[in-house]
């Protein structure tokens, strides 16, 4: 039985949970109306229709909980219980059903309602019942759950500024709403891989990132070992043993004195007075290296970023893990692409800050303690956790294409060769939103997989900018829309499709991005996702506790 709950009609709340966002007539827009709670049927009949749902504040109005309607068509209405509904997944689900059956020729009769999830109370109505339910049911099977990320997907995406785990879910709903299934997708500027693992499911994608550090973690999404992924890392383990524990020896023996004065803060009682000891001592410990070139052989994160990213003892044994990697080179470069994945992992666990723009800063008791607790961290424990999760994950159910690592312009162009005989392709672009210097955010990890001890500068110990990839979708909003133009610009040229992950709080609002979309593309559909973001160390008292609207902007040819 198909459930009701009290409330009063209220078009103000209707505003603010639907605000128009038309650029052009090839934007689409769903409407959500409150019922009455005296006669479901007849308001059900009443509503006018709508199409694509956007509600910038859903779940944050005074009018939360309920029964809300939308209109896909004049003979086919959603129900759903709005303070229950995943919005997101509410959003595909009608996108989905318009694009099927909402432009088919209306039939008379009696609205009948089927029952699709009643979890969440979500009902079709329709003359067509008998036609469609089932249908219905399928397409809200797959996006409500084959796209719940494994939880393993959670625990091997390192949690660095803009990865988009929290998104994943939606993304891989909205394209089953949107695109066919098999279709070929770009993933253009990867991150950290969790979104290619997951739209892996059920299209043929290929990636690119100019981070290397990004590309790599987007690359072994595709390494699976058929349930044999904790031999396979029992086996990787054995063959690094020798060489990680010779050169960690070697290391310990070189810098024991700085060791024996960390382990005392580490493993002591830290007190107000130990504050001022670990400032002097993180200070002048192990001076970092300023000049090209090893200051010894296979020092490089000892020299560069101990007692600044990470502890002594932590650099040790990243410099020895990294040392024993390569002695895989020869032999199976798969296997070590893995295990440079997992000291990825390892490295991010272990840094005290939430990103390597700067080290975390020690000025206070409470930072201490943090500080503290995180170099007390084993990186070689977190080390082998990851590799054995990285290793039992399960294979994708599609091939996963070449990752690679270059600018956004070739990747695109190799795209385009690659799928002209496609009917549907389309290109997932996730942009730096803001005037952060992301290449500051990843120097560290850059440096770890290079190996190759570049000089280094500043407090935050930053290789030369000519090291550092910059995208032009960061600094400054004038060449962030340049960027945006050209992009959507060639992507139409080529008739190739688009979805668009960008903030509220992006260089480019997110109005002016639909009409530039809508302008070059035939049919454009706007979905979002409330959120909420890390902190990255700052104070989210003045932007809304950190709440914000992720949008995703799908346009087709």
């Amino acid at each position: 039985m198909f459930s009701v709950m009290s409330r009063p009609r209220s078009d103000l709340d209707l505003n603010r949970l639907a605000p128009e966002l038309r650029r052009d007539g090839n934007v689409r827009h769903l409407r959500m109306q409150a019922l009455p709670p005296d006669d479901l049927f007849a308001s059900v009949a009443g509503l006018p229709p709508r199409t694509v749902l956007m509600p910038r504040t859903a779940g944050r109005t005074n009018g939360e909980g309920g029964v809300a309607a939308v209109a896909v068509a004049d003979d086919l209405i959603v129900t759903l219980r709005r303070d229950m509904a995943p919005v997101g997944l509410i959003q595909s689900f009608v996108a989905g059903l318009f694009d099927r059956w909402g432009r088919a020729d209306p039939r008379s009769g009696a609205l009948e309602p089927v029952v699709i999830d009643p979890e969440i109370d979500l009902a079709i109505w329709t003359p067509r019942a008998a036609g469609l339910a089932d249908a219905a049911t399928r397409l809200w099977t797959e996006i409500s759950r084959d796209g719940r990320p494994d939880p393993l997907d959670g625990l091997t995406t390192p949690s660095i500024y803009g990865n988009k785990l929290r998104m994943t879910r939606t993304l891989y709903a909205i394209a089953v709403a949107k695109l066919p299934q098999g279709s070929p997708i770009l993933d253009i500027m990867s991150g950290t891989g969790v979104v290619t693992r997951m739209l892996a499911r059920r299209h043929s994608v290929t990636s690119n990132d100019a981070n290397p550090y990004a590309a790599l973690l987007t690359r072994v999404q595709s390494i699976a070992f058929a349930g044999d992924g904790e031999r396979e890392a029992s086996t990787l383990l054995d063959e690094l043993s020798e060489p990680w524990s010779a050169h960690a020896r070697a290391l310990r023996d070189r810098y024991a004195a700085a060791l024996d004065a960390e382990e005392r803060f580490l493993h002591g009682e830290l007190n107000e007075a130990s504050l001022e000891r670990y400032i002097a001592f993180i200070r002048d410990a192990i001076p970092a290296a300023e000049k090209d070139g090893p200051t010894r052989a296979g020092d490089l994160v000892t020299a560069r970023y101990a007692n600044a990213y990470f502890g002594i003892a932590q650099a040790i044994e990243i410099d020895a893990i990294r040392v024993a990697i390569d002695t895989l080179k020869s032999k199976d470069e798969v296997r070590r692409e893995l295990c440079l994945a997992a000291l990825i992992l390892a490295a991010c666990t272990c840094n005290p800050g939430p990103h390597f723009a700067q080290p975390r800063k020690v000025n206070s008791h409470a930072s201490l303690r943090n500080v503290v607790e995180r170099r007390a961290r084993s990186v070689g424990w977190e080390f082998e956790v990851a590799l054995r999760r990285l290793a039992s994950r399960e294979p994708l159910p599609r091939f996963l294409g070449p990752t690679t690592c270059s600018d956004w312009r070739v990747a695109l162009d190799a795209f385009d060769r690659a799928n002209r005989a496609s009917d549907v392709r389309t290109v997932y672009l996730d942009p730096p939103y803001s005037k952060l210097q992301y290449s500051r955010y990843y120097h560290v990890l850059n440096v770890i997989l290079a190996n190759d001890y570049p000089p280094i500068f500043g407090a935050g110990r930053y290789p030369p900018r000519s090291y550092r990839f910059s995208s032009r979708f960061e600094y400054q909003p004038s060449m962030a829309k340049r960027e945006f133009d050209e992009i959507i610009g060639r992507c139409a040229n080529y008739g190739v499709g688009l979805m668009i992950s960008y903030g509220e709080r992006g260089f480019v609002p997110i109005d002016e991005l639909v009409e530039m979309v809508s302008s070059r593309y035939r049919s454009v559909d706007v979905f979002s996702e409330p959120l909420r973001h890390h902190s990255q160390g700052r104070s989210l008292a003045d932007v809304g506790g950190g709440r914000v609207t992720e949008f995703v902007i799908v346009a087709k040819p």
